[in-house]
């Protein structure tokens, strides 16, 4: 805009990303302007913002340019893709009968990725047999990042007993093009279990036991019966909580067949073990061994009651009295005297032991003696002597006898003497 030539040049330093398709030109007075177009090259740039500056030097002065670019990382689309199924096996049992066919199963499969206009998922059944008793739903079709669930079904009623395999293999498509992933399988696998015309019924009896026993006495054996009033066979097993002193003769069994069955022996060894009631307790538990079906009638349980009492003594109880006579003291009218004898057994088992009516001497006031305890007693005890002169009134200055006759159950009968004195007042 000057009278002279405008001499100028322009760089952008460091930056080589940017390509200018001038770098230095002279414009004339009143001549149209110059212009600078800048190209930016981003194959060397990282992702983000970038700056540079842009410097023009001249003989009428100096300018800076800033430039700024934001480079984007273009993205690229994910491959359409079959996912793995939820599943990799499924499992089949079926029994033979009227209505032999196990419930539908199911699984389902997912797709991922980019998949314009959606993808179809078909599945192929294969089976070792020639028979055709596996059977899938029909193909269906499945948008990007969704899954499609397909129902296994089994057709068993031409089956024989035995064990089959299979398979499901699941190709997919996108517009006629196999994705990425495809084909995935999944295994089945059908038992086929043979039903007999009569289920196996447990029956356990009796459904309780007794012993009672001595701790000095033998062992006691008492059994359990075990049987199968169905047809089938069936396997046993027995839980067993008891003391230590009483055993089990068995804890299982396998393939017991109808009939009459076994016995499991219950042993109770009182030998040594202190006298007192004891419980046991036996549940036995049965199954099917083709289905692993409980059977009807399991479990059962059979309570045990066991009574163990303590060894009889082999020797003979014996009876000692600690004295033979009593003499009370002497008292007035108003005083009640008191005297004691102790029955000891020396032998062994157990003393019983009567105590008799005082028996007072001829012409002589009675009723004075009363003994406590009086009649029948056992084991070891003592005996109260004492006398009233009040209820009976008698005379003092005198002495007064009568016996008590103690008979022991085994041995020859005592007898106590008892001498009473009541002093007259002055």
């Amino acid at each position: 805009s000057g009278t002279l030539a405008l001499n100028w040049k322009a760089d952008t330093g460091n930056a080589n990303w940017i390509k200018l398709d001038t770098k230095a030109q002279t414009i004339q007075p009143d001549a149209l302007p110059g212009t600078i177009k800048a190209t930016v090259d981003s194959t060397n740039l990282s992702a983000g913002p970038q700056t540079a500056e842009l410097n023009i030097t001249s003989n009428g002065g100096n300018v800076q340019v800033s430039i700024k670019v934001v480079v984007n990382i273009p993205q690229t689309a994910e491959l359409c893709a079959l996912q793995s199924p939820s599943t990799s096996s499924l499992a089949f049992h079926a029994n033979q009968g009227a209505n032999p066919d196990p419930a539908t199963q199911s699984f389902t499969i997912g797709v991922s990725g980019t998949c314009p206009g959606g993808v179809t998922i078909t599945p192929t059944v294969k089976t070792a047999s020639s028979s055709s008793w596996l059977v899938v739903s029909h193909s269906m079709t499945a948008t990007a990042n969704s899954s499609a669930t397909f129902s296994v079904t089994i057709d068993s009623s031409a089956l024989a007993h035995g064990t089959y395999s299979g398979s499901i293999s699941l190709a997919a498509s996108n517009s006629g093009t196999q994705i990425t992933g495809s084909r995935q399988s999944v295994s089945v696998s059908l038992a086929m279990l043979a039903v007999p015309e009569k289920l196996p019924i447990l029956v356990v009896s009796p459904g309780a036991l007794t012993f009672n026993l001595s701790n000095g006495g033998q062992a006691s054996v008492k059994s359990i019966g075990i049987a199968n009033s169905g047809g089938a066979p069936l396997n046993w097993t027995a839980a067993f909580d008891a003391p230590s002193f009483v055993s089990i003769s068995s804890r299982a069994g396998t393939k017991l067949a109808a009939g009459p069955g076994v016995n499991d022996d219950i042993t109770v060894n009182p030998v040594g073990v202190k006298a007192g009631s004891y419980s046991a307790k036996v549940t036995i538990s049965a199954v099917d061994p083709l289905t692993g079906n409980t059977v009807s009638g399991s479990p059962a349980a059979v309570t045990i009651t066991i009574t163990i009492t303590a060894q009889p003594s082999t020797e003979q109880p014996s009876m000692q009295l600690s004295v033979h006579s009593l003499t009370l003291p002497p008292a007035n009218c108003a005083h009640n005297p008191l005297c004691t004898v102790t029955i000891t057994n020396i032998g062994g088992g157990t003393l019983n032991w009567n105590v008799g009516t005082p028996v007072y001497a001829s012409e002589q006031t009675t009723g004075w003696l009363t003994v406590n305890p009086a009649g029948k007693g056992s084991d070891d005890a003592t005996l109260s002597f004492s006398a009233d002169a009040t209820k009976t009134k008698i005379p003092c200055g005198q002495t007064y006898t009568a016996t008590v006759t103690i008979t022991p159950s085994v041995g020859n009968p005592q007898i106590v003497t008892v001498y009473f004195t009541i002093n007259c007042l002055t």
